[in-house]
């Protein structure tokens, strides 16, 4: 009954979100619009589906889990060997996990940004580990990442050059360490052939200064950047 009553609010909460007008540029982590119920719901369903898997989890699976020092290891170790723990255990594979996760991307929704069925499988594999490991896993904070990862990763909105109407073409991505998961995109003016920047939450620019050098350092005169856009082979 508790579930039922349950799946009819989230049904309402995702019904008024889809409803919530959504924000076009999004300037920082802060402004990611992530429901703290939410959250706690998806980890306390991830973690009880997990708290069943390892009941059954065999004694070689859980001391060659043991034995990887970080999840990437986990995560690796899964590749080469599949078998020692169902793949459902790390998929939105029950009804609850599934709503729950919906719900969480719905709200997440509202501000512009996205999160993946992938990145659920990111989610519960890491949550997998820390749970083995006896250590805690922040669900919120990895959910921020991810989150900020496909917005600074999203093609930009900006279609024309403010020189003129010349279409934008974005090509090349560098990364930005001053934030996490940082990302600039470069692109050109498809008319004047002029070099155009683009961050998320500092807009459209023109490189001038070290970003232009690094541009000229790591995309011009690297000919796997460079590829068939700048130079003497470009297409026309």
């Amino acid at each position: 009954m508790n579930f039922i009553i349950k799946f009819v609010l989230m049904s309402l909460l995702l019904l008024v979100c889809n409803l919530l007008p959504c924000s076009g540029e999004i300037l920082n982590a802060n402004e990611i619009h992530i429901v703290g119920a939410a959250v706690d719901d998806f980890a306390r369903e991830v973690n009880r589906y997990h708290d069943n898997a390892i009941k059954i989890l065999s004694e070689e699976a859980k001391a060659k889990i043991a034995e990887c020092a970080v999840v990437e290891e986990f995560c690796r170790l899964l590749l080469k060997k599949p078998e020692l723990v169902d793949d459902k255990y790390f998929q939105l594979s029950t009804e609850k996990l599934a709503i729950c996760f919906e719900y969480l991307a719905k709200t997440i929704a509202c501000s512009g940004d996205q999160i993946t069925g992938d990145d659920a499988t990111l989610i519960m594999k890491e949550a997998f580990w820390h749970k083995l490991h006896k250590r805690p896993y922040d669900f919120k904070n990895r959910i921020t990442e991810l989150v900020i990862y496909w917005r600074e990763n999203r093609t930009p909105d900006v279609k024309i050059s403010p020189l003129g109407m010349g279409k934008i073409e974005w090509i090349w991505k560098l990364n930005v360490n001053s934030r996490v998961n940082g990302v600039m995109h470069v692109g050109m003016d498809t008319i004047k052939r002029t070099f155009i920047c683009y961050e998320y939450g500092v807009g459209a620019y023109f490189p001038e200064g070290e970003t232009l050098e690094r541009i000229y350092r790591e995309i011009v005169q690297e000919p796997d950047m460079a590829r068939d856009h700048i130079g003497k082979n470009r297409i026309k």
